[in-house]
């Protein structure tokens, strides 16, 4: 659906149950006065209400999605350009759990196992102010697609600038806004009593939500361009950096500083490293014979 444009359906669900599990969480916490497994119920119990919701939509014939396999039919073609795409998303979640593996060994040595509290409870308070420009890169997703197909270049790269300046704009809106929060927001999910540390990661997070429009929605415009290899291909480049700069800044910085400072600066150079490489694009796209090179 998202493919086609009419990805208004499939963006509802997602933020929906996204939602559910970020406002659960602290109900589970507060009602069961479960403190410390309340994000893990928390997971269980919207990922069980999202399939049983979806179930019974595919029980009542109510969804759009023909899924019978009579309806399917193998085409090479097909299947080789969703495995160009499949891979790499699959490769780069795949990294993204081994990065977090390595930064919670590293705060386990540094603070101890409350590291990791203050390492999950950062990530998912992330994930929700960055929901409105994930959604603003899935919507440029499907339609770049089409733009690119249609080799209509000058359109595509007036809508990313675009796109990614109301993702800034947005972001910048929402890191001021957690500035002012961060100690409710923290809070609220079960990091008490670290007031210096969730000022500290209040602060380089103002830094990091500005700089991570321009990243993700380049990733999104890869996508869309089929070209999903390039994103796992920077993300490799993006962790070896950071987990190098976290090893180097370990033995000079304590208390989980040296994490914070390494996710902030890796954050901000490979920004940079998406925008200049998406206009490189761009340039190579005005000449006809790059572009067939590119597609080759």
């Amino acid at each position: 659906m998202s493919g086609r444009g009419k990805f208004q359906d499939s963006n509802s669900c997602y933020h929906i149950f996204k939602h559910f599990k970020f406002g659960i969480g602290p109900f589970i916490h507060i009602y069961f006065q479960i403190r410390y497994f309340s994000a893990a119920y928390a997971t269980i119990v919207s990922s069980l209400t999202s399939v049983i919701i979806f179930f019974f939509f595919y029980l009542s014939k109510r969804t759009k999605v023909p899924l019978s396999l009579k309806y399917f039919k193998f085409r090479l073609i097909i299947f080789f350009e969703i495995f160009k795409v499949v891979v790499p998303n699959f490769l780069i979640d795949s990294l993204w759990c081994i990065s977090a593996l390595f930064i919670n060994s590293i705060l386990v040595r540094q603070v101890g196992p409350v590291g990791i509290v203050l390492y999950s409870a950062s990530n998912k308070v992330l994930e929700l102010l960055v929901s409105p420009v994930r959604g603003f890169g899935r919507g440029l997703m499907s339609v770049s697609g089409h733009l690119f197909g249609a080799k209509k270049f000058d359109e595509l790269k007036e809508m990313y600038l675009y796109v990614l300046k109301i993702s800034v704009i947005s972001s910048f809106i929402i890191s001021i806004t957690f500035l002012l929060l961060s100690d409710l927001i923290f809070k609220s999910f079960f990091a008490i009593n670290m007031e210096t540390s969730v000022m500290w990661i209040s602060i380089f997070g103002v830094i990091v939500l500005v700089a991570i429009p321009f990243s993700s929605i380049s990733a999104k415009m890869l996508d869309g361009f089929g070209k999903s290899y390039f994103s796992l291909l920077f993300l490799i480049l993006k962790m070896g950096l950071q987990e190098g700069s976290i090893l180097a800044l370990e033995k000079i910085f304590d208390f989980g500083g040296c994490v914070l400072i390494g996710i902030t600066l890796t954050e901000i150079v490979f920004s940079a490293v998406y925008f200049i490489f998406l206009n490189y694009l761009f340039k190579k796209f005005k000449n006809k014979e790059d572009y067939v090179v590119l597609r080759e």
